[in-house]
């Protein structure tokens, strides 16, 4: 684990160590160009849909949307294959679905499952990704998410503090 908050107190631009970390993900994903086969994220994808379906004879709303989501990007991959370059190009895209969600009215009620659903794909997109590309590209994309990971933790920690520390002042109600 890197020690993000010790990074930050020494003065490192945390945004741009992300970044960095993202940019040597997409230089390392840029050398394969030979299309990854996206079967096990095709049968991972079928077997949510089987368990979203084995859950009830009526789904919810939620349950629909995730299956309408999943079913849409099984179709997509099956129409188009993808080299590793564009398979870290779509992790990027759900994340891109993801943000902003609650000003989403299509994923009106429905922000958890949806949330859910595509961090489903990106595991699985990631998974496949590091069985079929090369040590260095997985281990750095495992770095830059470890480095993401704790800059998000980080900058809601900050978040939270600067909320109930207010003009200099505690304020258990924020």
């Amino acid at each position: 684990k890197l020690p993000i908050s010790k990074l930050k107190s020494q003065g490192v631009d945390l945004e741009q160590f992300k970044n960095d970390a993202y940019d040597k993900v997409t230089k390392l994903s840029k050398q394969s160009k030979k299309p990854n086969d996206p079967s096990s994220i095709m049968n991972d994808i079928d077997n949510e849909i089987a368990r979203r379906k084995s859950i009830a004879p009526s789904l919810s709303g939620e349950n629909k949307k995730a299956i309408e989501i999943l079913e849409r990007v099984r179709d997509d991959f099956a129409e188009n294959p993808a080299n590793s370059e564009q398979m870290v190009n779509q992790i990027r895209e759900f994340n891109k679905e993801v943000s902003g969600i609650y000003r989403k009215p299509e994923y009106t009620g429905m922000e958890d499952a949806v949330r859910e659903t595509y961090a489903f794909l990106n595991d699985s997109v990631r998974n496949n990704i590091e069985a079929q590309s090369g040590k260095e590209l997985r281990d750095a994309m495992r770095a830059a998410d470890g480095i993401n990971t704790q800059y998000k933790r980080l900058e809601h920690a900050e978040n939270l503090i600067e909320k109930a520390f207010q003009n200099g002042e505690y304020n258990p109600k924020k």
